[in-house]
């Protein structure tokens, strides 16, 4: 596999050369629109890969229990110890007029089921599936999402088999005004449906701060609490003063 220049959080690689982990499970599209996979084997374990660096993701990539989910452009972030690709499912969760040339490169090579808001042509994308979302709605699911990561939780909640999911690099709480507060809330929403439901959660925890997690209590904690608040909000009023909030829309 061979790197070349930096973008977001890795490099971009050449996807031809790209090597898939012998640990990714094998798979067959069942009903491309209706976003049905089969995988062989089932696995009970989901781990879903975002942007950050994250040291408990290195041994989760080498363990055949677990199936692995990212998203984008984060292929770096999946890669095993020998450099090979190291995922079961794919999600590109943005419409097709929001791509650009860099994104419909990998788009077309993704070796993995891809889920689509929009699915495709199929001669173009032969591995791309739609996101069941109707469905996942039509069938309970609360319509609250402002992330993708938000996305894959639900949907893994609808498998039932799943009994465990751990979020890796996904570092919202430490991230933009977006994403410490709509993204984080949509995801820890998800995550409390999934623990209310017994599936277990594994969210490690980066500094004080992470998903599901503060390092005081609410009155217990009355002084140490009351002051951490202070220093969160005192963050995201310097992230706002420092935001461009012109809307642009591709």
């Amino acid at each position: 596999m061979t790197r070349t220049k930096s973008i977001d959080c890795g490099v971009v690689v050449d996807w031809s050369k790209l090597q898939q982990s012998p640990l990714n499970a094998r798979w067959e599209i069942v009903d491309r629109q209706a976003g049905r996979v089969d995988f062989n084997p089932v696995r009970r374990k989901i781990a879903i890969v975002g942007a950050n660096h994250c040291p408990a993701l290195a041994p989760i990539l080498e363990d055949h229990t677990w199936e692995v989910w990212s998203c984008n452009m984060l292929v770096t972030r999946c890669l095993d110890s020998a450099y090979k690709f190291r995922a079961d499912r794919w999600f590109e969760l943005h419409q097709l007029k929001a791509q650009n040339d860099m994104d419909w490169s990998w788009i077309k090579a993704c070796p993995v089921p891809l889920y689509c808001a929009e699915c495709p042509d199929v001669d173009a994308v032969p591995r791309a599936v739609q996101f069941p979302l109707a469905e996942m709605i039509a069938n309970g699911a609360r319509a609250y999402y402002h992330c993708t990561f938000a996305y894959q939780v639900a949907f893994a909640l609808s498998l039932p088999h799943v009994e465990k999911i751990g979020i890796y690099g996904v570092n919202l709480p430490q991230g933009s005004m977006r994403e410490r507060s709509l993204e984080r809330a949509s995801l820890e929403y998800w995550l409390g449906v999934a623990e209310g439901r017994g599936v277990a959660v594994v969210s490690p925890v980066v500094g004080r701060t992470g998903l599901l997690h503060s390092p005081y209590l609410y009155g217990f904690d009355y002084t140490e609490e009351a002051q951490w608040v202070r220093e969160q909000m005192l963050g995201l009023w310097n992230i706002a003063q420092n935001t461009d909030w012109t809307i642009k829309i591709p």
